[in-house]
């Protein structure tokens, strides 16, 4: 415990400190610290519905160079309130001692979900719905690069800005009042939810739920960014040799 007097670091328990001999007082909850944090996180994610919403009313699938546009705006969104909360968020792009097991599992089963995924999304578009959706390797089919540039904007991408934005930033913010239980819960949510496909909640909520899981116990983003990576890849390569 801090001493208010001399600012010496006493043992957590003492009531005096041992250096001025002052009486120790335990800080105050501030709850106007919590409250900026919930501030934070409502604004960050109004910011990102509000542009996910205007994509929608805007074709940015004609040219892949929009596409890339729309990712590099995303980006820049995601660092500026990357640099709100900038300490806590790069303390968890740190990559302490990796876990070789770990590493092996994600590697394996990111890409084998991921053929789950695609093999039941296929089947739900053709038979049950009816509907044809453009791949994401098509939308790149005039570009100089098509698999290149279908995996910067649909993997790479969204491994390091989505796992900073939600996994990150979001979580850094409601994790000191919410938890670690209910701030995964939530941000599991926000992630599904921002995909605005109802159909997709049923693989994007448990994938939210194991990156944000991850996050809390190692304390790395980087496990949910390889994660994210290696499954979205995949979902691209599926696309390009099947569809």
């Amino acid at each position: 415990m801090i001493c208010a007097s001399c600012n010496h670091d006493n043992h957590p328990n003492a009531r005096f400190c041992s250096r001025c001999g002052g009486e120790l007082v335990a800080p105050v909850y501030v709850a106007s610290q919590d409250s900026g944090g919930i501030t934070k996180t409502v604004v960050f994610f109004i910011v990102m519905v509000a542009y996910i919403v205007i994509l929608n009313f805007i074709d940015f699938t004609s040219s892949y160079t929009d596409i890339i546009l729309t990712d590099f705006i995303f980006a820049a969104i995601v660092l500026i309130f990357f640099a709100l909360n900038f300490k806590d968020t790069l303390k968890a792009l740190k990559f302490a001692n990796p876990n070789p097991v770990l590493l092996t599992a994600i590697a394996i089963g990111a890409p084998v979900f991921a053929l789950c995924v695609f093999l039941f999304a296929e089947y739900l578009n053709k038979n049950v719905f009816d509907i044809y959706v453009i791949s994401d390797y098509i939308l790149f089919a005039d570009s100089p690069a098509p698999l290149l540039l279908a995996l910067i904007s649909t993997a790479v991408f969204p491994a390091f800005f989505e796992e900073i934005a939600f996994r990150g930033v979001m979580f850094n913010l409601l994790e000191p009042f919410a938890g670690k239980s209910p701030t995964i819960f939530i941000t599991s949510i926000m992630f599904a939810t921002m995909h605005f496909s109802i159909i997709s909640l049923l693989w994007l909520f448990p994938i939210g739920l194991l990156f944000g899981y991850l996050r809390a116990r190692h304390n790395t983003l980087w496990y949910g960014i390889i994660g994210h990576f290696i499954y979205n890849s995949s979902v691209v390569i599926f696309e390009m040799v099947f569809a």
